[in-house]
C-alpha cells in the first residue's frame, strides 16, 4: 500500500469515526440533560436552566472529542500521528470550554449579586467577573502548555522578573488597583451614596472603579480621586449605614429671651409631625442648647428614612417661620448698640 492510498484510507476512516461520534453525541446529549432536568425540577430558581443552556453545546462537543481522544490514545485503528491529533483534540476541547465557563461564572455571580449578601453585590460584580475571566484563561493556558509538554518554569521565571520591573515602574497604579479592590469588597460607599471628603468637598458617588472614584458635587463639578487616597482618608458617608439608612437632621432655631420655651417646643414638635419624610421612631426632639448672646438657642432634631429627602429641612424651616409669626414668637437677630460720645468740650 503506497503513501497516497494510506492517506486516503486514514482520511476516510477518520471521517467515519467522527460521523459515528457525532451520531452518538446527538443521542446521548438530550438524554443527559433530560435526566439532569428531572433532578433539578424542584428547584425554586431558573439558575439551573440558564446553566444547562450554556453548557449544552460544549457537553455535546465534549462527547465527540472525548471519544476521539480515547480512540486516538488507545490507537484502536492504528492511525498515523495519533499522538499529535490527540493533543490537537484536547486543545480544541479546552478552548471550547473557556467561553461557556466564563458565561456560566457570570450568570452565577449575577445570581449571587441579586441576593446582595457578602462580598459579591452589584457594586463588586464587575470586579469578580474580571477575576473569574482571568482565572479561567490562566487555567486554559496552563492545560494547553501541559498538553503540548511545554515547561512553564522558564516562562514563570521571566514573568517574575517582568512583574518586579512593572511593579517598581507602576507602584502608584498598583496601589490604586489594590485599594480599588478593597473598596469594592468592603463597600464603605457605593454608587449613589453622598459622601464628604477630608478636604470638605461633598457630592454623590457616580462611579467606583479599580483605579479611581468619581463624585459629582452639588455644584455639578465632577471630582476624580485616586483609590489609594480614598483608602487612606476619612470618608463620611451621609447615606446611612448598610443596615439602616436613617439619618438625623439638626435644625437650629433661636428665640427671644421673653419666649415661652414650652410653647416653642410644642410648635416645633407639631411642625415635625406634619411631614411624612420624618420618622416616628426615633421620634422628633427639641433640645435647649444655649443661652445665646441675643437668643435662646434651640435645636429641632428629626430622623428621616430616606437620605435623599434631606431637602425637607427647607420645608420645615418655612413652617417654623410661619408658625412662630402666628404665635408672635420673635426670632432675634444679633443687635449691636453703638454709643457715640462727643469728646469736644465747649470753651
Amino acid at each position: 500500500m503506497n503513501a497516497e492510498t494510506l492517506l486516503n484510507s486514514s482520511i476516510f476512516l477518520g471521517l467515519f469515526i467522527f460521523l459515528g461520534l457525532f451520531a452518538v453525541a446527538s443521542v446521548l446529549t438530550p438524554i443527559i440533560f433530560y435526566i439532569l432536568s428531572l433532578i433539578t425540577k424542584k428547584t425554586k430558581t431558573d439558575l439551573d436552566d440558564k446553566l444547562f443552556e450554556i453548557v449544552r453545546p460544549p457537553v455535546f462537543w465534549t462527547l465527540i472529542f472525548g471519544g476521539l481522544i480515547f480512540i486516538l490514545k488507545a490507537n484502536v485503528f492504528n492511525l498515523p500521528a495519533g499522538g499529535f491529533f490527540s493533543s490537537v483534540s484536547v486543545s480544541v476541547l479546552i478552548l471550547l470550554w473557556v467561553r461557556p465557563l466564563t458565561k456560566a461564572s457570570s450568570v452565577i455571580l449575577s445570581f449571587v449579586a441579586e441576593k446582595n449578601k457578602g462580598f459579591v453585590n452589584k457594586a463588586t460584580l464587575p470586579l469578580f467577573r474580571n477575576i473569574f475571566l482571568v482565572l479561567i484563561w490562566a487555567l486554559a493556558v496552563y492545560f494547553l502548555f501541559f498538553v503540548w509538554g511545554i515547561s512553564l518554569t522558564a516562562w514563570l521565571a521571566s514573568a517574575g522578573i517582568v512583574g518586579i520591573a512593572v511593579g517598581f515602574a507602576a507602584k502608584d497604579t498598583l496601589a490604586n488597583l489594590i485599594s480599588g479592590i478593597f473598596i469594592l469588597a468592603d463597600a464603605p460607599y457605593k454608587v449613589g451614596d453622598i459622601i464628604v471628603l477630608d478636604s470638605g468637598e461633598k457630592g454623590k458617588v457616580i462611579e467606583v472603579g479599580l483605579r479611581s472614584t468619581r463624585i459629582k458635587t452639588f455644584d455639578g463639578i465632577e471630582i476624580t480621586i485616586p483609590n489609594s487616597a480614598m483608602g487612606n482618608s476619612k470618608i463620611a458617608n451621609e447615606t446611612g449605614t448598610k443596615t439602616d439608612k436613617k439619618i438625623r437632621l439638626k435644625i437650629p432655631i433661636g428665640v427671644s429671651y421673653d419666649t415661652d420655651i414650652n410653647q416653642a417646643e410644642e410648635i416645633l414638635l407639631k411642625i415635625a409631625s406634619e411631614f411624612e419624610e420624618v420618622c416616628d421612631d426615633p421620634e422628633p426632639k427639641v433640645m435647649f442648647l444655649n443661652f445665646g448672646a441675643s437668643s435662646l438657642d434651640l435645636e429641632l432634631r428629626v430622623w428621616i428614612a430616606d437620605p435623599s429627602k434631606r431637602g425637607v429641612r427647607s420645608k420645615i424651616n418655612k413652617r417654623i417661620l410661619e408658625e412662630f409669626r402666628k404665635a408672635n414668637i420673635e426670632i432675634p437677630y444679633q443687635k449691636i448698640d453703638v454709643n457715640i460720645f462727643n469728646t469736644n468740650k465747649s470753651s
